[in-house]
């Protein structure tokens, strides 16, 4: 029960806080010749992380590298095979999941 409290207190943080600092860093980064480009990819490795962990229950796995570790072992081939479609790359899925692998060391346990 404690954790669910926290994930709530979680979210609404993240929501009314994240959309705050969110807009000022968008007006701030460009005063301080700081890379908006870089702040926007932060973000979606961020949001991607994110989505690990809310499909898998997995910290710190995107989800392109675990779509494809199910994918080699038989599990929702057709997700990954999507995933590559949208990024318009056939290997998407098997690059990031090889660069997390040689980050983590560990496989995706679930």
């Amino acid at each position: 029960m404690v954790n669910f409290i926290l994930f709530i207190l979680g979210v609404i943080g993240i929501v009314i806080f994240g959309t705050i600092v969110f807009l000022v860093q968008i007006v701030r980064k460009p005063f301080k010749n700081e890379s908006l480009k870089k702040y926007f990819l932060a973000l979606a490795i961020g949001l991607d992380q994110l989505g690990g962990s809310i499909i898998y229950g997995l910290e710190d796995w995107c989800i392109s590298s675990v779509a494809y570790y199910d994918a080699e072992h038989g599990k929702n081939v057709w997700f990954m095979r999507l995933i590559n479609f949208l990024f318009n790359d056939k290997e998407h899925c098997k690059k990031s999941y090889e660069n997390e692998f040689k980050k983590l060391g560990v496989k995706p346990i679930r």
